[in-house]
């Protein structure tokens, strides 16, 4: 994994993006879709663990649920293994996910 993400992508080059979402309003909704918005335009492939976990259950159930929330980490991991980089948003390294 490189240590900083080019302006633009590569063909095929996929990013996760790291960051807090429990405990934040709306599971810190904006951050994450502003960070998928802008890595899209520069042309990558992005995982949105916030899409992810929303395609899965909604944040009411997420929340009060280790089932639904080990799952979606389980997924997120294997997604993870493909991506070239990782983006950190504020407060990445309180995110418990």
């Amino acid at each position: 994994m490189r240590s900083a993400i080019p302006y633009q992508a590569a063909p095929g080059e996929g990013v996760y993006i790291a960051g807090p979402m429990r405990g934040l309003p709306n599971n810190n909704e904006k951050a994450f879709f502003d960070a998928e918005n802008w890595l899209v335009s520069r042309g990558y492939l992005v995982l949105n663990p916030l899409r992810i976990s929303r395609s899965i259950a909604p944040d009411e159930v997420m929340a009060e649920s280790p089932m639904f929330l080990g799952t979606v980490i389980e997924i997120e991991k294997r997604l993870l293994e493909h991506c070239t980089y990782i983006y950190l948003l504020r407060g990445w390294e309180k995110s418990v996910g």
